[in-house]
């Protein structure tokens, strides 16, 4: 998930579309990313049939680490990015 602030919000159907994911192969991963204290789910007060999710500042700590990723893996192929 990339975002700019651990503090914004992402509701799960859009995290869904935008990882071409099904709810039923997200939802999963979600709860063990929140039973690791990666982020947090709860339901939108203004709709409570959507799910927010938010990144804990450990999972933020988690994302700034893997930013980097994408870059080492295009130089260690040695392609350009």
């Amino acid at each position: 998930m990339k975002r700019t602030r651990f503090d914004d919000s992402l509701a799960q159907a859009w995290a869904a579309a935008l990882l071409y994911l099904d709810s039923g192969t997200l939802t999963p991963l979600l709860k063990r990313m929140e039973s690791a204290g990666l982020v947090t789910r709860r339901r939108d007060p203004q709709d409570e049939r959507r799910v927010l999710i938010n990144l804990t500042s450990k999972g933020d700590a988690l994302r700034a680490e893997a930013v980097c990723i994408p870059q080492r893996l295009a130089e260690g192929a040695r392609v350009a990015p």
